[in-house]
């Protein structure tokens, strides 16, 4: 989990979840990835660089749902809130966030779309 949290601040980039939140919300959005990759007991490099964006990513999504769909745009002074239609299920938007960073890459299983 320490890795996650250090990919998700440094390499991914990640400042939207509140530091307070993070390891909750990784853990979660890894819980829903092992449902929709394929169990692989050895991963190659490029493969578990691409899991972790797609964890990262997954967990942003969740984070978003859990918001209600509240966004929040920020540029410079300026702050812009804003309601976002949220249709989709907790396993749609993980899957739309992480596909993404795992298509190509063998561990979806074959029947995982986001739409």
């Amino acid at each position: 989990m320490e890795r996650q949290l250090a990919f998700y601040a440094e390499d991914y980039g990640g400042s939207k979840i509140p530091l307070s939140q993070r390891k909750r919300l990784l853990y979660r959005a890894t819980c829903w990835l092992n449902l929709l990759t394929n169990p692989c007991p050895a991963l190659r490099v490029e493969q578990e660089e691409a899991l972790l964006f797609a964890i990262c990513a997954a967990a942003e999504a969740i984070y978003d749902l859990e918001q209600g769909g509240v966004l929040r745009q920020t540029n410079g002074d300026l702050t812009v809130t804003y309601q976002a239609r949220m249709s989709a299920t907790e396993r749609q938007q993980v899957a739309l966030a992480a596909f993404p960073y795992l298509c190509g890459t063998g561990l979806l299983y074959c029947g995982v779309r986001p739409w």
